[in-house]
């Protein structure tokens, strides 16, 4: 997720951003569902906890904007 993408006339955009990540947490919890499992110990604990990681990109841009 590109931050400084969420920065409208100098302040963040929370629809923006919320949406934004939204989609990115559905399409990483699918991930999960499509993904080959080599072992069932493995598949067992990804389809418990759905552990999934969203990080951000162009914080310094974003800073800057604001």
């Amino acid at each position: 997720m590109k931050l400084s993408e969420h920065i409208v006339n100098g302040a963040l955009d929370h629809d923006k951003l919320r949406a934004t990540v939204t989609t990115g947490i559905r399409m990483l919890d699918n991930v999960i569902d499509l993904n080959f499992y080599p072992t069932k110990e493995g598949k067992t604990s990804n389809m418990r906890h759905r552990p999934i990681g969203i990080g951000i990109m162009a914080f310094q841009d974003a800073l800057y904007k604001v």
